[in-house]
């Protein structure tokens, strides 16, 4: 299984390799015919004796600039400068007589951490001190049945690339990525880190400033749009909250019209479901004994206060109790009177049932 995953992983890495090749080989194509000549890139080609400036075209390899090592100018001459279009960016290809190259096998477990591995292996591998060189990395093969991975490990010295670095960026031109190779092969190898900041540093050239200012001046148009539209937006709302305020102002007070109605309603309904009077003091006096009598009925709102004269006021307590109008019934006071008359002054509060 764990064969079977390695092989997996080494088709995959393989033809990775190949599409991102022919990705850029689309995209130089591509660039070649939409951009204008100063976003290419210049191929400088290093060897012992010279240098040599080619476009980065896919479709020519017409040289636009050839120098000879012994005699470097500081600077060089205007027409040379309209040459190789001072600004644009450099791609730096030495010939291998400068490199060292060393093959390598390794086992095929190290590959999801082969930069560590080589890394960790660069003092063994290199004859010089890896501090003093520039060094890179390619698979060249891979065990079938994913037991290794053969690694072709690349050196050049700093001293040998520094200088062509420096020659070029005083002439005006952006050193960029380093290679080995020469102009008859078609791809070069390789790829060495870069010592400074200055080769990632964008070359601004007149035409990018005329795009940052075209893209300052279109920020600058949406936030007035927006703005603008803010405005109105507010404006709309304002406009509309006036507009409607009036009704909404009559429609208010309608609803406080009927909401006074309805109360109106419900307690002129409150009232008339509530037993008169004359109903009550009716129950309670055909709910009376023969022999008892009253001397005052009290009715405040739903309060009830009755006060007579009876032999038995818990048996009339019991009577009302079970009345359809009245509840809550209570004895509250109950005095003997005369020996003679033999009945007792008594005192009962009760309440008015709602809703009957």
């Amino acid at each position: 299984m764990k064969r079977l995953a390695t092989t997996a992983f080494g088709s995959a890495w393989n033809f990775l390799n190949w599409w991102i090749a022919e990705l850029n080989s689309t995209f130089e194509d591509l660039r070649a015919h939409l951009s204008p000549r100063w976003r290419r890139s210049l191929t400088v080609y290093v060897s012992r004796s010279h240098l040599q400036f080619k476009e980065s075209d896919l479709h020519r390899s017409a040289t636009v600039l050839e120098l000879t090592r012994t005699q470097w100018p500081r600077e060089l001459p205007k027409s040379q400068q309209a040459a190789i279009a001072v600004g644009r960016r450099a791609r730096l290809v030495f010939n291998a007589e400068f490199a060292f190259v060393r093959s390598v096998r390794m086992p095929s477990a190290a590959l999801p951490h082969l930069a560590s591995a080589m890394e960790l292996q660069l003092p063994k591998l290199l004859p010089i001190d890896p501090a003093l060189l520039r060094s890179d990395f390619e698979i060249t093969a891979m065990d079938p049945n994913g037991a290794w991975v053969d690694i072709d490990l690349a050196a050049v010295r700093r001293s040998d690339i520094e200088p062509i670095e420096n020659a070029v960026r005083q002439w005006g031109l952006q050193p960029g990525s380093v290679h080995l190779g020469n102009d008859s092969e078609p791809r070069p190898r390789f790829k060495f880190a870069a010592t400074d900041a200055q080769v990632n540093r964008l070359a601004v050239t007149r035409n990018d400033l005329l795009l940052a200012a075209g893209a300052a001046t279109l920020t600058v148009c949406a936030i007035a749009v927006f703005a603008v539209q803010a405005v109105r937006a507010h404006r709309a709302l304002e406009l509309a909250l006036v507009q409607t305020s009036a009704q909404a102002t009559l429609v208010l007070e309608q609803r406080q019209q009927l909401i006074a109605r309805l109360e109106t309603l419900s307690l002129i309904s409150k009232a008339e479901r509530m037993p008169t009077a004359a109903a009550i003091l009716a129950e309670v006096t055909n709910r009376l004994n023969r022999d008892a009598w009253l001397t005052t009925f009290e009715l405040k709102g739903r309060d009830l206060r009755l006060v007579g004269w009876s032999a038995e006021p818990a048996a009339i307590v019991k009577e009302l109790t079970s009345s359809a109008l009245i509840t809550e019934v209570q004895l509250r006071s109950s005095m003997a009177g005369s020996t003679h008359s033999g009945k007792d002054r008594f005192e009962i509060t009760a309440q008015v049932k709602a809703g009957t």
